[in-house]
């Protein structure tokens, strides 16, 4: 099986090709539009990566996305629902970037590459995860993701194995709402987060059940 990853509409826009769970090749959009940290949609990063490979976009089995959108702006939206009216200037700014292009990956993805099937969405910290395990010599390895947001999650830890499947569990940052609410920042050792802590004890919103995905990296 042949699958090709893409992150963009954030920062550090790239793409990944991986044959039968190996990576074939991988590049950041920044390489090739000179734009540090390019946020844009990596066009020629997934030229380079099918060049290499010696294929074509015909000959991907699966595209995948690196997170879940449509959860994410539901956390994005709820987020600014709990600092409002705090919230406002950034809701301004940032809603314009998901209705155009965050909400839009599928429709782009078939526009710009005619890929006519189904794009696979990937919780983000699946997404690192992979990221660190698929080019790693390890068969076996255990693995701990740690960051700021994905969709809801600031962090993930599991196992992966050589049948290239992972259990995961992870945690959602210190209040439902996640990190991007001003008066709930993601630490739990001082000020206000510290309070919110005691109130959503970071043991106890860990996933009270596994999350097992065998043999896809999508669930």
């Amino acid at each position: 099986m042949i699958v090709l990853g893409i992150s963009c509409y954030y920062h550090d826009a790239s793409a990944a090709l991986i044959r039968d769970g190996e990576v074939i090749a991988a590049a950041q959009e920044e390489r090739f539009d000179r734009d540090r940290y390019s946020p844009v949609f990596p066009i020629q990063a997934i030229n380079y990566c099918l060049s290499q490979a010696g294929i074509t976009i015909y000959e991907v089995d699966e595209i995948a996305f690196y997170e879940k959108m449509y959860l994410k702006f539901e956390r994005t939206v709820l987020s600014h629902i709990a600092g409002w009216p705090y919230t406002l200037a950034n809701f301004l700014s940032t809603m314009p970037l998901w209705l155009k292009d965050r909400l839009a990956v599928s429709f782009t993805v078939e526009e710009e590459l005619r890929f006519k099937k189904p794009v696979k969405y990937v919780k983000h910290h699946m997404s690192h995860a992979a990221s660190c395990f698929f080019p790693s010599p390890f068969d076996q390895a255990a693995i701990l993701t740690v960051d700021g947001v994905g969709e809801y999650a600031c962090a993930a830890w599991g196992s992966a194995g050589a049948t290239r499947s992972a259990s995961t569990r992870s945690c959602t940052t210190p209040t439902p709402w996640g990190c991007s609410t001003p008066s709930s920042r993601p630490t739990l050792v001082s000020g206000s987060s510290r309070a919110r802590a005691r109130s959503w004890p970071w043991p106890s919103t860990a996933s009270p059940a596994s999350t097992s995905i065998s043999g896809a990296w999508w669930s």
